[in-house]
């Protein structure tokens, strides 16, 4: 869809990442699969929880993005334990026959 513009102050960022990490209980333990959309407001955990719980991050570069089968291999050899794509972006991977 269309993006909209919506101001984001310090204090709402801090409070959904701490939301976040009580959710879902993050450990440095986690690869976090950053998918470039720092749009979406879930970007925020992926880029600072990483930060805040001492995890590692897997980035890709744009071609490993494209082929959704080399992105899904490397989410297995890395051991992805976090992926946070927006729904849009998530539908392709559903038609695939591979296990992550």
């Amino acid at each position: 869809g269309k993006r909209q513009g919506v101001m984001i102050e310090h204090k709402n960022c801090l409070s959904l990442l701490t939301s976040c990490y009580e959710k879902f209980e993050f450990s440095e333990n986690d690869t976090w699969t950053f998918f470039p959309s720092y749009c979406f407001d879930f970007s925020l955990c992926s880029i600072f929880g990483s930060l805040l719980t001492g995890s590692n991050v897997l980035l890709l570069n744009p071609d490993e993005l494209i082929d959704h089968s080399v992105f899904v291999k490397l989410m297995t050899q890395y051991n992805s334990t976090v992926f946070s794509p927006t729904p849009s972006a998530f539908y392709p991977f559903i038609s695939l026959n591979e296990k992550v």
